[in-house]
Formats: C-alpha cells, structure tokens, sequence
C-alpha cells in the first residue's frame, strides 16, 4: 500500500512543489495585507497633541473656501473681527486646523481665551508664513473721545 502512494508522489513531485510553494506565497501575502489594515487604523487626534497652556477653539470663517484652498491640513493665519465698519484684527499669527471644509479651529494661549470670546466666533483669516512664531490675541482698542462742554 505504501508502493503506490510513492509512486504517486514521484510522478507528481514538480506538480506539488509548485502548488506548496504557491500556497506558502498566497498566506504570506495575506498575512501582509493584514498587517497593513491594522496600522491603517490608527486615528489622529487632534486633542492629543495639544500643548499644555493652549486650547482648540472652534471657529467660523466668513472667507473659509479661499482660506481651505491654500490650507489643506494646518497653517498659521490672522484673524479680523469685521463685526464693525472697520475690521479689527484679533488674532496674529495663530495655528489654524482645518477639522473639514468650511470649518476651522484655532490654537489659542488658555489665558487669552477669555480675550478671543469676547467677539463674536465669526472671522475673515488672512494666510500667514507658516514659519511664523508668536501667536498674540489683541484686545480692542477702546475709541477715545474727547467731550467739550460748554459751560454759560
């Protein structure tokens, strides 16, 4: 009974060869592709890398399709209030994230936020050099007037 298995085996030994070969390809190559999906998953939070002392603020745009244009994941811009006939620039130079088109979110300095809140949460961005350092919430300036009386 053992004669004719050899037998067998030795006529289909170039046959068998090839298919074992070609099986150990196949699992090796699915046991890659399995690999590369688990470190496909793998998600980026931007709240886990937030400096300590610093926040995220959410913000609204009103120029958001020409600032997602030249921003695609980050960058650094100026912000104005132009709540007012005049724009007040609030911002200057602050790390911007884009979460998804249209929307923003600044890093702002955690004692500052209070500064930053005061207008309201809808500006127009300038782009800046993403190079630039030292980001400074500006308070407003408040209007002087001098009031003249006439005292008869």
């Amino acid at each position: 009974m053992i004669q004719p298995t050899l037998s067998f085996v030795n006529s289909y030994k170039k046959y068998l060869i090839v298919f074992s070969v070609l099986a150990l390809f196949s699992l090796f190559f699915a046991w890659i592709h399995t690999t590369s999906n688990e470190e496909q998953e793998i998600v980026f939070q931007v709240s886990d890398n937030i400096p300590l002392g610093f926040v995220m603020v959410p913000i609204e745009l009103e120029n958001h399709s020409a600032v997602s244009d030249l921003i695609s994941s980050h960058g650094v811009v100026d912000l104005y209030d132009k709540s007012m006939s005049i724009p007040h620039k609030l911002a200057e130079a602050v790390r911007a994230v884009r979460l998804q088109t249209g929307r923003f979110s600044v890093l702002i300095p955690e004692d500052q936020v209070s500064l930053f809140l005061k207008s309201s949460l809808l500006f127009h961005a300038v782009v800046q050099n993403p190079n630039a350092k030292g980001s400074r919430i500006l308070s407003r300036r408040k209007k002087r007037s001098i009031n003249v009386e006439a005292g008869f």
